[in-house]
């Protein structure tokens, strides 16, 4: 299993990883801003089918969850019939070499104010929801989510960014509010008694790893591919390059 960082919309890496690095068998998980939504419908279901088709010759499949950078109408739907990719629901739960991996995508844009229609979603947001979390009936060992618990790095909004909270007067609170859901997400499997050995984001175009808890974290960088669970033979405190 290894997984991909934000793409936004360059699929080409995707192809690229393959030709280079084709596993059969193998299952890539991108952890959201997949890129699926700023693209006329058509082109988006084009490059959608031309990708399946690839990772149909590599004999891999694609699991992806919404990043804000997304459209949620295209997750956990039909709307287009691939083999290959799955563009899962918030929520789902897949076993993946031998480990059970729950899925929550979404996160609030920090640049939401200077995106318009087409480019920006109301609903793009996480969402904690106890009842799908109460309905997991089997270990979570690993968790993907799109953007981090609050104890997680980034700790703080970077200061190059702190002049698009200006002119969105609420937007702070929102995402430090997201995070602590997202933390809430964690608590609430800890205290359901799921042994989460890793759990891996992207969102914030930076790389790092650590430890909380027992559960190792990995943030990718954009387009950055990982193995899981190799990093489990580093040391919890090594920090990835651009930390």
């Amino acid at each position: 299993m290894r997984c991909i960082g934000d793409l936004h919309g360059r699929f080409k890496a995707v192809a690229q990883h393959l030709r280079q690095h084709a596993t059969p068998g193998e299952t890539l998980i991108q952890v959201g801003d997949f890129g699926l939504g700023f693209r006329p419908r058509a082109e988006d279901t084009a490059w959608l089918r031309k990708l399946d088709a690839q990772l149909g010759a590599a004999q891999m499949r694609l699991l992806a969850i919404r990043g804000n950078h997304d459209d949620p109408a295209f997750f956990g739907t039909s709307w287009v019939e691939l083999a290959h990719i799955e563009l899962l629901a918030d929520y789902s739960v897949r076993t993946i070499d031998g480990l059970t991996v729950l899925f929550v995508g979404g996160a609030i844009s920090i640049d939401r104010l200077y995106r318009g229609p087409g480019s920006y979603w109301p609903n793009e947001g996480f969402r904690l929801d106890p009842a799908a979390i109460a309905a997991i009936g089997t270990p979570i060992h690993v968790v993907i989510t799109h953007t981090a618990p609050s104890w997680a790095e980034p700790l703080a909004i970077e200061p190059a960014l702190r002049h698009l909270l200006r002119d969105d007067p609420t937007l702070e609170d929102e995402l430090l509010h997201e995070r602590e859901q997202v933390a809430a997400l964690y608590t609430q499997l800890h205290a359901a008694g799921h042994p989460i050995r890793h759990w891996v984001y992207g969102h914030f175009h930076k790389r790092w790893q650590g430890e909380h808890d027992g559960t190792r974290l990995r943030l990718l960088d954009v387009g950055e591919i990982a193995a899981l669970p190799v990093w489990a033979l580093e040391t919890p405190d090594t920090p990835g390059r651009g930390s």
